[in-house]
């Protein structure tokens, strides 16, 4: 009886073994050869990324990926755009669009990968889920725009001015139209599971009016999270974006303690007295960037009234203090890194880059902002003049 039960627990144990262990993913693309491939993973459970190097072995690569949701992207390292480093994650730059395999690893399945080398880009088809064998599909379709984004990311980076803005804005047109086979696909297959993963890549606009086609169950399953923060996002862009975050407006701002670029420790209070307005951008964030030029003419047309404080996140002090120099930005820069640091991004409800928060010289928030627009300027004087 004894051995019965031993052989019984061996068994249990090697099903649960095997229900933990990681699911194997296989790419093959002829073209890669012995090349270096750059992994980058996302585990969407742990919210966590990371990336490795390994080498291809006759276009071959292996993975064992933990057994949870997981996006993949791939590309061999030789396609990777030379980019200067205070831009190198800005617009995608660095990591190629046309010769990258996107990929969705679900829990339950394992993933195989085919693909080729070719001058319209890296075309490739997956087996393993029908979810993946579709998505797949769509990347295919999206290989032309792919290829214009390459070639604009290989200049945006060298530029500034006016030609950087032209850059930005064929950048976005392109993006635009990738979203748009992406919406097509989930307006024709809205119960499909594929659907609810493209709906949040979609814009604010799409996304609020074809939420309600996506079947509750659907609503409810893998891609949730993903969903409800897309909800959550947009909500509360909205209300930003007209400058009526209710919770925030009319209360005293959130006081904070960070680390200048110069090395000193600034709080908002050292700046009480005058009206100020909080900058939140990032390195990466291309409008943040291009609307620096404005925000230098307005600071400089009322610097005797107003504040400007830069509060950089997630940025490098190196590259930050390149991009400061380059951009010739004459007020002060804070650095929003660490954990506690981002705490000061949460107490503002920052979604989106560049988010501006004006605050009136008694620490009030009074008006509250996303994007580069003039409209922000004009309201900033409007205030402060009445």
């Amino acid at each position: 009886m004894k051995k019965i039960a031993c052989i019984f627990t061996l068994a249990v144990s090697v099903l649960e073994l095997s229900a933990q262990t990681h699911p194997r993913m296989t790419a093959f693309v002829k073209g890669w050869g012995n090349e270096t491939i750059v992994i980058r993973s996302y585990d969407y459970k742990a919210s966590y990324t990371e990336h490795e190097r390994v080498k291809a072995e006759n276009g071959k690569v292996t993975l064992d990926i933990p057994h949870q949701l997981t996006s993949v992207t791939m590309w061999a390292e030789r396609d990777e755009i030379p980019m200067p480093d205070s831009l190198k994650q800005a617009w995608g730059v660095g990591t190629t669009q046309a010769y990258s395999i996107q990929a969705i690893l679900m829990p339950d399945s394992a993933l195989s990968i085919s693909g080729e080398i070719t001058p319209r880009g890296l075309v490739y088809h997956a087996s393993g889920s029908d979810f993946s064998t579709k998505f797949a599909e769509i990347e295919n379709r999206c290989l032309p725009h792919r290829i214009q984004l390459d070639s604009l990311n290989a200049l945006i980076g060298f530029v500034q001015g006016k030609r950087f803005i032209e850059l930005a804005d064929l950048c976005r047109k392109q993006i635009s139209l990738m979203t748009e086979i992406k919406k097509e696909y989930v307006v024709n297959h809205s119960e499909d599971l594929l659907s609810s993963f493209l709906l949040p890549d979609l814009n604010g606009k799409d996304f609020v009016e074809l939420l309600p086609s996506i079947p509750e169950p659907m609503r409810q399953g893998i891609f949730k999270s993903q969903i409800d923060k897309m909800e959550n996002y947009w909500i509360q862009f909205q209300k930003q974006r007209m400058g009526k975050t209710s919770d925030l407006v009319g209360k005293t701002a959130p006081d904070f303690e960070l680390n200048a670029l110069e090395g000193a420790t600034k709080k908002l209070a050292d700046f009480r007295g005058k009206w100020v307005i909080l900058d939140f951008w990032a390195l990466w964030c291309g409008p943040c960037i291009q609307g620096f030029e404005a925000m230098k003419v307005y600071y400089g047309e009322n610097r005797d009234r107003l504040e400007i404080v830069g509060v950089a996140c997630n940025a490098d002090q190196n590259e930050l203090k390149k991009m400061v120099e380059k951009k010739e930005l004459p007020w002060v820069q804070l650095m929003c890194n660490s954990e506690k640091e981002k705490e000061t991004m949460s107490d503002y409800k920052i979604v989106s880059f560049p988010s501006k928060i004006l605050i009136d010289p008694h620490g009030k928030v009074v008006l509250t902002y996303i994007g580069e627009n003039e409209e922000f300027y004009k309201q900033v004087t409007q205030l402060i003049t009445d």
